[in-house]
């Protein structure tokens, strides 16, 4: 049985004693939100709405097929090397296709079995004890809970191998969403202290989740709306922002937090091996933000842009400088290269559109990467055309 094992394999880096950051592995992934208070947030374009707890960090994983999405959520990492963590994997692929994570002989049950449970949970654990089962029916789905702890093989040297384990899965006609939280340490006697410590954060995970499966996306999150030739229209949360897509690049999104709104978008030679992304970051700044002199330059000088882009890419050599127009309202542009941390394509060539203004920032960027520099300039080079026309096609209504 393995329709947990997309789930894990994401978690294998996190288990392996790599921070948030070092997980992410796609060159131009979003780093990792950190909320400080308690927030609401969707994922999967709108289907659950959770609660991330206040010190948690969360990744998604985007769209890792179509209609499967992904994301892990990790709790501060405690001082004994132990780590609490939760993940959330949408499955809205239909039934009918056999696609789904869920086998065909587990969606129709009343209630999975300590039996059922074990196969679930096989691939990635050595042995597994179950320590309760629960089913109940909640409006049109089914939910299925289960408590268990297990042994898990070794992902590498540092892995945590003992681990205890909610998980709630949630069924329907249109698909499933299952819920995971663990407690993890290589201590086989501590797991049970790390779940204890982190169970209040496990509930707030648990009993905020709110599922939307097979209900298209509310106006309060991600749409698409209307298309033209060759091209969709994404509508961002607000309904105000948009962005036209070119036809074979496909959208992997990001949580959608109160003050920020990310979009992924990856090119159709992703799939190739060769991968080029967007990423349209649009934070509300509500009026406060206070614009520095250089900020309000016709130009950014090469100084201004490197205070920017340091918290995004590594040592960026900047290669053009201009301004440009962002939905029609002034913005810097800027085309540069930088070493990232991927273990193949480690040299990238961007370009990255600003907009400031006391209100709010709009950053887009689009990336090619590639394992040498040659090979990303050339790819940055083939793909400049979908790039220009990403970018310049973002509005604001």
């Amino acid at each position: 049985m393995q329709f947990l094992r997309a789930a894990f394999a994401c978690l294998a880096l996190v288990t392996a004693g790599l921070t948030p950051l070092q997980a992410q592995q796609a060159p131009g992934t979003p780093v990792p939100h950190l909320a400080k208070t308690d927030e609401s947030i969707q994922i999967a374009r709108g289907r659950v709405t959770l609660t991330q707890p206040a010190g948690w960090q969360s990744i998604s994983a985007g769209e890792a097929a179509p209609g499967l999405w992904i994301s892990l959520f990790f709790a501060p990492r405690l001082s004994d090397g132990a780590v609490a963590q939760c993940t959330v994997l949408v499955d809205a692929r239909p039934w009918t296709k056999g696609s789904n994570v869920v086998p065909p002989d587990m969606r129709k049950k009343a209630q999975w079995s300590s039996e059922d449970w074990k196969r679930h949970y096989q691939s990635p654990f050595e042995s597994v004890a179950i320590l309760q089962t629960k089913g109940w029916p909640v409006s049109s789905m089914r939910v299925q809970q289960v408590l268990m702890t297990g042994s898990a093989r070794k992902w590498s040297d540092s892995a945590p191998q003992y681990v205890k384990i909610e998980e709630r899965s949630y069924l329907s006609a249109d698909g499933v969403v299952q819920v995971s939280c663990a407690a993890r340490s290589s201590d086989p006697a501590a797991v049970a202290a790390v779940y204890r410590r982190s169970q209040s954060d496990f509930a707030k995970v648990f009993d905020n989740v709110q599922v939307k499966l097979g209900a298209p996306a509310s106006s309060a999150s991600a749409a698409v709306v209307k298309e033209r030739e060759g091209h969709t229209l994404h509508m961002f949360p607000d309904g105000a922002h948009g962005i036209w897509i070119p036809t074979g690049w496909r959208v992997s999104e990001t949580p959608s937090q109160p003050s920020m709104m990310s979009l992924r978008l990856l090119a159709p030679s992703n799939e190739k091996g060769e991968p080029v992304n967007c990423v349209i970051n649009l934070s509300d700044a509500a009026g406060r933000l206070v614009l520095k002199a250089e900020e309000r330059a016709p130009v950014w000088n090469e100084a201004t842009w490197r205070a920017w882009l340091n918290a995004y890419s590594d040592a960026p050599e900047l290669l053009e400088r201009s301004g440009a127009n962002v939905a029609n309202q002034r913005a810097q542009r800027a085309v540069y290269k930088f070493n990232g941390t991927h273990a193949i394509y480690k040299n990238n060539m961007a370009q990255t559109r600003i907009h400031l203004s006391p209100a709010h920032v709009w950053m887009l960027t689009c990336i090619a990467s590639g394992q040498s520099a040659e090979q990303a300039a050339a790819l940055y080079n083939r793909s400049l055309p979908a790039i220009d026309g990403i970018l310049g096609s973002f509005h604001a209504d």
